[in-house]
Parts: C-alpha cells; sequence; structure tokens
C-alpha cells in the first residue's frame, strides 16, 4: 500500500525507499543477500510500501548496534567477547545473519550490523571484492514471522481465535466500531482486521514522525479519539490472538524460528567447529510478540521500534559440557 489516506504523502512520512539503482551498501559495507538454500542473490531492491523504515528507526537499529558491540565485540566487551575487534573475513568469525526478504527487516538489520562492526571492517571497506553474506527466507517458505502460506494451520488457529473474540460483546463492538470509523477516515476500502491495508503502519509510522515533524501529522478526521481507539482495538485483538488456547497460534507459528535458535544454541553448548559465535535475525514486530507469547512473557501491548531478544549461552565455570534443553 503507497498510500494511508486521501491527501497522505509519503515524503512527509520519510520512509526510507530504497531505489531502483541502490545496492546492498552501507556506510562502505557490502551485504551480499541470498535466499536460504539456494545458491543465487537477491538483485537490487525497489519501491515504496507503507511500513518502511522511519530515520528514526535507523538510528534506534544503529543504537543498537552499537549496544551489542559494547557487550560482545572486542577485549574490552562487557558481557564476552564472542567477535573480535578485527574481522577480517565474517566465514571464519562466526557471525550468521538473517532475516525476512522485507525491506525494513533488510535495513534495519544493515544498520545495526553497521553499529556492530563499526571500524573493525576495515577489510571490506578496502576490498571491493569482499561482501558480508546474509541470508533471507523465500517468502512463501519464511517462518521469521507468523507466515500462514507456510502453515496453513496458522488461518485455523486465527479464525478459531477470531470467534472466541467475538464472543465478548463489548471487545468486538468496539472492534468493529472502530474498524469502520478508520475505514472512513481511510477513504474507503474495507479493512478485514484492524492490522490489515496497511492501516497499522500507517498509523504508527505517522503518528511517530508526527513527534519530530508536525507537517506529518495525522489528518483530522484520523487524530484524537479515533487515533487512540484504534490503538486499543489493535492490541486487545492482537493480545487475545497471541494468548488464545494456551497461546496456540503463537507457539506453532515461532515453533520454526525457535527451533533453528536453540540449535545455535546447542551448537555452542557442544561446542561444534565453525559454529557462529554471533547470531542475528532481523525481524519484525509481529515476530518479537508471538515469541514473547509463546515463551510466556507477553504484556498484551504492541512490541515497540527495535524491540529485541537477547539470547545468551552460558557454561559455569569447572563445569562438565553441559546440554542445552528447549521446548
Amino acid at each position: 500500500r503507497s498510500s494511508c489516506w486521501p491527501g497522505f504523502d509519503p515524503d512527509a512520512i520519510g520512509w526510507t525507499c530504497a531505489r531502483p539503482a541502490e545496492k546492498h551498501e552501507l556506510d562502505g559495507l557490502r551485504f551480499a543477500l541470498s535466499y536460504a538454500g539456494t545458491p543465487s542473490t537477491i538483485g537490487e531492491r525497489s519501491g515504496c510500501a507503507a511500513g518502511q523504515l522511519l530515520d528514526e528507526g535507523r538510528s534506534q537499529h544503529r543504537a543498537l548496534g552499537r549496544a551489542l558491540r559494547a557487550a560482545y565485540v572486542g577485549e574490552s566487551a562487557a558481557v564476552g567477547a564472542l567477535l573480535p575487534d578485527e574481522l577480517p573475513l565474517f566465514g571464519e568469525t562466526g557471525l550468521a545473519l538473517r532475516s525476512s526478504s522485507l525491506e525494513r527487516a533488510i535495513v534495519s538489520g544493515e544498520e545495526l550490523v553497521a553499529g556492530l562492526v563499526n571500524a573493525s571492517a576495515r577489510a571490506f571497506r578496502r576490498d571491493a571484492r569482499r561482501a558480508i553474506p546474509w541470508t533471507v527466507g523465500e517468502p512463501d517458505f519464511e517462518f521469521i514471522y507468523p507466515n500462514a502460506k507456510r502453515c496453513p494451520r496458522l488461518s485455523e488457529l486465527e479464525a478459531a481465535a477470531a470467534t472466541s473474540f467475538a464472543r465478548d460483546p463489548e471487545a468486538s463492538a468496539f472492534d468493529a466500531r472502530t474498524r469502520a470509523a478508520l475505514e472512513f477516515a481511510m477513504g474507503g476500502g474495507e479493512l478485514a482486521t484492524l492490522r490489515g491495508n496497511g492501516a497499522l503502519d500507517c498509523l504508527a509510522a505517522t503518528s511517530c514522525q508526527s513527534a519530530v515533524d508536525t507537517g506529518a501529522a495525522l489528518p483530522a478526521n484520523l487524530s484524537g479519539a479515533l487515533a487512540t481507539d484504534a490503538w486499543a482495538a489493535i492490541q486487545a485483538y492482537e493480545a487475545h490472538l497471541l494468548s488464545h488456547d494456551r497461546a496456540a497460534w503463537s507457539r506453532l507459528a515461532m515453533g520454526a524460528l525457535g527451533h533453528q535458535v536453540l540449535q545455535h544454541a546447542r551448537s555452542a553448548v557442544e561446542g561444534q567447529l565453525g559454529r557462529p559465535k554471533f547470531a542475528l535475525w532481523s525481524a519484525h514486530d509481529t515476530t518479537v510478540m508471538p515469541l514473547m507469547a509463546a515463551l510466556g512473557v507477553h504484556d498484551g501491548r504492541w512490541a515497540p521500534y527495535a524491540a529485541h531478544f537477547v539470547f545468551e549461552v552460558w557454561r559455569q565455570s569447572g563445569a562438565p559440557p553441559a546440554r542445552a534443553h528447549g521446548a
């Protein structure tokens, strides 16, 4: 969706929209993106749609990268030196990078890595032939976010959660009223859910950008009580979906990703040669929340920008090798 409502100006929002001539480069770093399980690389990216990264999002992820660098890179690392100060070849230093193929996830990850490696990537800047390997998922088979194309059972579980939600007359009536008002304010077009058709991305990005730029303010018929109600209704339905039936939808949606994270942890515990010491998954708010729900720690609120998980594997000094366990 490239337009949020009548008179919408995407330039006022400040979404980062790559142009066709732009390649996967940032601050002299080059990223070689390839689909998981295939040798083919992803070419130049282009296009702009609701939900692309704001400049504020770029700076947040760069700052997150610096924080992770302070914790895990070099002899002065606050937590532990997983990566050296100098990274001459990523394949030999144990850094694994993974994201979805969506633009905002790629740009977020690139900004984070630029903060993580900082000046230690001089070798990549000197040698134009070198690029940092980066794996993305094929959209139809992606598991880094809930994906009903990959797992149709998710649609069935979501339908069951929606039916359960509709049994609450107060919540469902509030949701329906808000959705109807939002459809009208956004210029028509049916919203199957309040998350659908870019509504959430439009509201979130415009509200965020308007805090620093009055030219990006919400239109009069979408501001105030309606915007507040929309956020409340979105969070209420999402919280119900995430927790319904002992978080069945969330646990299934995050099962493959959780397994992959656990595999990395087990390889670390078992001391497998060639294992990555630092693995990054650049994902989405719709990854963070169901993962929290699957782990039993979701608080019912929408995940903020730059929200993240850090999983660490520790071994007690002097203890025999342990085994990683998970469910």
